[in-house]
């Protein structure tokens, strides 16, 4: 994954990726992240340039395999991107 230096824009923002993240940081979030692990599922491989293999899967979804608070930390990192002033510097 890049680093993000600077604060961004939703329009900067790459269109692929947009709605979910903009979900993430929605009421909906903790659904789509605590309930259903999408960070792990869905962001991470895309993220990859390759394909995982089932047992990288495995290792990264080890320590999020119990629902609930295990995955807060891959619904805080999203929500705190500076994404059009947003949280607050």
């Amino acid at each position: 994954m890049e680093a993000i230096v600077r604060p961004v824009t939703w329009e900067e923002w790459p269109e692929a990726s947009r709605n979910l993240f903009q979900g993430f940081r929605s009421p909906a979030g903790e659904k789509i992240i605590i309930e259903k692990n999408v960070f792990v599922e869905r962001v991470l491989p895309g993220s990859v340039l390759r394909k995982l293999t089932e047992e990288e899967m495995e290792v990264y979804r080890r320590p999020y395999i119990e629902g609930g608070e295990s995955r807060r930390p891959t619904l805080t990192w999203p929500r705190e991107i500076p994404i059009e002033g947003e949280p607050p510097t």
